[in-house]
């Protein structure tokens, strides 16, 4: 259970900085791009490669 509490902390972490980015007026590809770098080393996680990848979908086509 304390795993799950955990995943879900950094989970709502995640929706806070895509929504900061998005008040801040970041294209997708930009919070894209930030979450790259932050995915990087010893922080590197799926759950952050998560929203990278949605976020640099192509959403014209």
């Amino acid at each position: 259970m304390l795993h799950n509490g955990i995943e879900y902390g950094d989970i709502q972490l995640i929706c806070a900085a895509c929504h900061l980015m998005l008040a801040l007026g970041m294209a997708r590809k930009e919070m894209a791009q930030e979450f790259d770098v932050s995915n990087k080393g010893v922080l590197e996680a799926f759950l952050i490669e998560i929203p990278h990848n949605f976020l640099n979908r192509d959403v014209e086509g």
